[in-house]
């Protein structure tokens, strides 16, 4: 019976050796990020990923995203989240800082017409109607943001209303049906699959907003107790999420797509498919890494205060304190 007892107890040892070690090493870092376009701004060091790299990277829905740095214990240490949720969320700086901007900006306006919308002829959208996908979110916003900036009015008829020949008409559309509208302001990779229905591209909100710059689309933020303890560590994964933007420019769109799916949950349909994955697509993604610095943070303040004045509920402007500055 001794023997037995002396048995049983080596083997329980044993399993709870062999289930701690399956466990995450409290070393790694949990990252996570959006599928689509925040994904793919990891995508070179997710094609890296290994066991030793000390980075566990989570492909997740953009709508649950808020989920992984909220709550008593967030379990992101590193998370890419809308720029204004991120401001909206962790503000305050208390456990996230923003470290960078991943992305900036993937929408653009589609129409059947050929005439080609920039910052010096958008008046030329006055007495039209845009059909926007998420009209009260982001894409929404930054549009009125956009337009408002350039003196040009706007009339959103999400409450209803009738449409106006002074300003430019706003109404909710949805990707997958379009119709009533002139144009259709839509993200990558929809706006490019659009051309199978008489749709062409027309315009980058990215221009029309920011010029050359787009606008601060994706924010990377990380924990504080995090960087305290291994700064190096996060200044090594930045590197690689800088050196992406040239890396996606060669490398086989196989290795894109794969490096992505590898990391999204069971059963989770991909944005990047062999199908939607060009290199128009790639291109209109916005993805550039841009570290945080005075230039950074004025272009980010200035952002969420437009989205601000439209929307106090959608977007704030954070504390000094919440950017970390990295280079």
């Amino acid at each position: 019976m001794r023997k037995l007892a002396l048995g049983l107890a080596a083997l329980i040892v044993a399993a709870a050796a062999c289930f701690g070690g399956c466990q995450k090493n409290e070393k790694d870092w949990d990252v996570y990020m959006p599928d689509g376009a925040p994904a793919l701004a990891f995508a070179l060091p997710m094609s890296e990923d290994n066991d030793n790299d000390g980075l566990e990277y989570h492909v997740v829905a953009a709508t649950s995203i808020q989920a992984y740095v909220t709550g008593k214990t967030p379990d992101a240490e590193v998370c890419v989240l809308p720029v204004n949720l991120a401001a909206k969320l962790l503000g305050d700086g208390s456990i996230y800082q923003m470290v960078g901007v991943a992305t900036h900006g993937n929408l653009y306006l589609v129409s059947q017409d050929d005439v080609q919308y920039t910052q010096k002829n958008v008046s030329a959208l006055i007495g039209k109607t845009i059909g926007v996908a998420q009209l009260n979110n982001v894409p929404g916003l930054t549009l009125k943001a956009a337009l408002g900036a350039l003196g040009v009015p706007y009339n959103d008829l999400s409450s209803g209303g009738a449409a106006k020949e002074d300003a430019v008409n706003l109404r909710a559309a949805n990707p997958l049906q379009l119709s009533g509208a002139d144009l259709y302001l839509l993200p990558s990779p929809v706006a490019e699959q659009k051309s199978a229905q008489g749709l062409s591209i027309v315009g980058s909100l990215q221009q029309i907003y920011g010029g050359e710059n787009g606008y601060p689309q994706a924010a990377i933020v990380a924990k504080k107790s995090v960087l305290e303890k291994d700064a190096g560590k996060l200044s090594a994964l930045l590197a690689k999420v800088d050196a992406n933007t040239a890396w996606l420019k060669t490398a086989k769109k196989e290795t894109i797509i794969n490096a992505l799916a590898a990391h999204l949950p069971e059963g989770m349909k991909p944005t990047f498919t062999a199908a939607t994955l060009t290199d128009e697509v790639i291109t209109h993604c916005g993805v550039w890494m841009q570290y945080m610095d005075e230039n950074a943070v004025a272009q980010v303040d200035e952002f969420l205060k437009r989205l601000t004045i439209i929307d106090g509920e959608k977007a704030a402007v954070p504390v000094s304190s919440f950017y970390r500055m990295c280079k």
